[in-house]
């Protein structure tokens, strides 16, 4: 049983060393029935995925919702239809959808639906430019659908190069608790060395730092990146 449990988690870490096939392995990962200790831990990381893979949907699915309001605008339509028609299913905008069926501001219910997608935000900029001057909304509509496009386009190039430094960075952060968890498995008592001896604890405060600061490096070079880019 203990075995079992120091194997499944030594899988964990390996799975998270390598996102993109880590993600794929443990959404179709089955535990054995002796595995109840490292259940919570399964069901945190499969919630974490869940909520990733929820808001990239969400992300993809207002760009759709910009493209579509921008067609309904050039077809014509008021800009009151053509948000209700464009807002898809589930809506992009729901707040903003309310605020048109009571008559209130949808400026305003816009801002609050871009707590979740802050690009809403400029939309709504829009709409209250476009409610105070009368210029026409198709336009900006186009341009913002346009600049969401782009950025989706580039954060996902970004992160697909990025890929492997941020790879290098769990493996150097995870590879101290890989080593336990080994020395463990093989019936060895790495910690009742580091922690009960001069020379262990000195190991282990050393190893600490080390792996801190290696860990801080390669984030530090990932962040570098980004702000280049």
């Amino acid at each position: 049983m203990f075995n079992l449990t120091i194997a499944i988690l030594i899988a964990f870490v390996v799975l998270l060393a390598w996102p993109a096939e880590g993600i794929h392995r443990l959404q179709q990962l089955k535990l054995p029935r002796d595995a109840g200790s490292t259940a919570p831990l399964v069901h945190s990381l499969r919630s974490r995925l869940s909520r990733a893979r929820l808001r990239a949907e969400q992300s993809n699915r207002v760009i759709e919702a910009l493209a579509s309001l921008e067609a309904e605008l050039q077809s014509g339509l008021t800009p009151a239809v053509a948000l209700a028609r464009s807002a898809g299913v589930p809506p992009a905008w729901p707040t903003a959808l309310a605020a048109l069926r009571i008559g209130g501001d949808v400026a305003v219910a816009l801002q609050a639906d871009a707590r979740d997608q802050p690009v809403l935000g400029q939309l709504a900029a829009c709409w209250e430019v476009a409610a105070h001057t009368g210029s026409g909304l198709s336009q900006s509509v186009a341009m913002l659908a346009e600049s969401a496009r782009t950025r989706e386009e580039l954060e996902a190039a970004l992160n697909a190069e990025l890929a492997s430094p941020r790879a290098t960075a769990r493996v150097l952060s995870m590879l101290p608790v890989l080593g336990i968890l080994l020395g463990i498995s093989l019936g060895a008592d790495p910690l009742g060395w580091l922690l009960g001896s001069p020379a262990g604890l000195a190991c282990a405060a050393m190893g600490v730092l080390l792996t801190t600061a290696g860990t801080l490096w390669a984030r530090q070079i990932v962040r570098a990146v980004e702000r280049q880019l």
